[in-house]
């Protein structure tokens, strides 16, 4: 991959332009890097009685069960209503990984992977917390730990 950054004092905005034969998955993971709010290093999380402001590195894993959102984080569990693709928009692509239809976990809280059923995996994170790892998500974790 070529990279070339060009300086012009006559553009009025910024402008990034990536060209590529193919829209790959590092290509895909750059621009959702770049198109990611680096600012913002917390999630609001919103319960029946009160909105909880944590930060991601607090955040052990998120799992959904229908509409409901379970947040494991360092010092309690928290549940709201929502939708997870909502969620996966807002979070740190470079920490959190989805592992299964139902489960995100934070890649910092991972302790190791166990073996499931049928070819399926369990994330075994700090704090004693177990989560699926579905076959189909399992190259993308593999992926991001660099195995």
């Amino acid at each position: 991959m070529k990279i070339r950054v060009e300086l012009d004092q006559t553009m009025p905005l910024d402008e990034l332009v990536i060209k590529t034969v193919t829209l790959s998955s590092d290509v895909a993971h750059i621009v959702q890097l770049i198109e990611q709010d680096t600012t913002q290093h917390r999630l609001a999380i919103t319960t029946d009685d009160r909105t909880v402001l944590k930060r991601f590195d607090d955040i052990i894993a998120i799992s959904v069960t229908g509409e409901t959102l379970t947040y494991y984080t360092d010092n309690e569990t928290l549940v709201a209503r929502g939708a997870l693709k909502v969620v996966l928009q807002k979070l740190d692509v470079s920490l959190f990984v989805q592992v299964s239809k139902q489960n995100v976990i934070n890649l910092d809280w991972l302790m190791s992977l166990e073996a499931g059923f049928s070819g399926s995996m369990v994330a075994v994170m700090r704090q004693g917390i177990k989560l699926d790892v579905s076959r189909r998500y399992l190259p993308e974790l593999k992926r991001k730990l660099g195995l």
